[in-house]
């Protein structure tokens, strides 16, 4: 959705009627041969993959897209901390009899999609009612592929930082709490900042040519 403070921030505002890699990286490579673009960001979860995908492609700086594809692709990371400490239990399969035999060895799991984004399609089983419910509404997923993970019980905080080229900068960690009576479908939002943090320096500001979504 765009707002007034979309247009009143940026130079240019270009709608997407799909909003895919390969359609916006078509318009974001009209708009560098015009007027070439130093970096491309994005600032919602939705978008992160076509920036990344765009800086790829054009060969311009932004977000690491082997990076980013670890993040996106769950599985991927769940293999990436397998024998660290923060390894935990979890299967991708398309099979229910494979996944209903991993929720009574777990007894309490998540079941997700393994690509998603926002805690969309995300559902906590603690019954089998809820694990037939979870089944049936993840349905729709590609080949119908879920990711199982084993619940781990406890608090839940957000670490935000500012990070470039290996340089971290601790912004603030935010509180989740899921909301009242959707804990099967993990609604939540998160708290404001409990712990903020304080950039070095007066934190002067360089304006660049920036695409951002």
């Amino acid at each position: 959705m765009i707002h007034d403070m979309h247009y009143q921030a940026c130079k240019d505002v270009y709608l997407i009627d799909k909003f895919e890699a390969k359609e916006v990286t078509e318009i974001a490579s009209q708009i560098h041969s015009k007027s070439p673009v130093d970096y491309v960001f994005s600032f919602i979860e939705e978008g992160l993959y076509p920036a990344a995908y765009l800086a790829k492609e054009l060969k311009i700086e932004g977000m690491d897209y082997d990076v980013h594809r670890l993040c996106l692709d769950k599985t991927i990371m769940r293999g990436k901390f397998k024998n660290t400490k923060f390894s935990i239990s979890y299967l991708k399969t398309n099979s229910k009899n494979q996944a209903f035999y991993f929720f009574r060895e777990h007894k309490r799991i998540v079941i997700k999609d393994p690509s998603g984004c926002g805690s969309e399609n995300v559902y906590i089983c603690n019954t089998d009612e809820e694990f037939s419910y979870a089944w049936l509404k993840t349905a729709n997923l590609k080949n119908e592929i879920r990711l199982l993970e084993e619940f781990l019980d406890g608090r839940e905080y957000s670490l935000e930082t500012l990070s470039l080229n290996g340089h971290h900068n601790f912004i603030g960690a935010t509180k989740t709490f899921l909301y009242p009576g959707h804990l099967n479908n993990c609604a939540y939002y998160r708290s404001t900042f409990v712990s903020p943090g304080l950039l070095p320096g007066k934190g002067d500001a360089v304006l660049i040519n920036c695409l951002t979504f």
